[in-house]
């Protein structure tokens, strides 16, 4: 249950990571100069809510709730390993666009969650 609870705080705060990356790039911009003053941020608020998440985890959570953190901490892995994907094999670069990217990681989020509240339920 610990390495679960592991797993699934790495993963919320990936996404957290992401999402704030995203934030933050819109709001200040997407220069160089602007992405090195929001990375730290989104790694110090990553780290935060991992945290967070990690202790929240252990005590008695609901079931829907569990399953919710799962699915979120699916979307940030699923973004992360399509990335890696990307960067790795050159013929997937045109097939894996920013928007199915994030199709695809939604569709591993719902997933996950309907799995995880399954697998609870039983």
């Amino acid at each position: 249950m610990r390495a679960r609870r592991a797993v699934v705080a790495v993963g919320v705060g990936a996404t957290v990571f992401l999402a704030t990356l995203v934030v933050g790039v819109e709001v200040v911009g997407s220069d160089v100069p602007s992405l090195l003053s929001v990375l730290p941020i989104a790694v110090v608020v990553a780290l935060v809510v991992a945290t967070g998440t990690f202790l929240a985890a252990g005590r008695a959570l609901a079931s829907p709730v569990l399953g919710g953190l799962a699915g979120v901490a699916a979307f940030g892995y699923a973004v992360f390993l399509q990335l890696a994907v990307r960067y790795a094999v050159p013929a997937t670069r045109r097939a894996l666009q920013i928007d199915a990217m994030v199709l695809l990681a939604t569709l591993a989020a719902i997933l996950v969650a309907g799995a995880v509240r399954y697998d609870d339920a039983r």
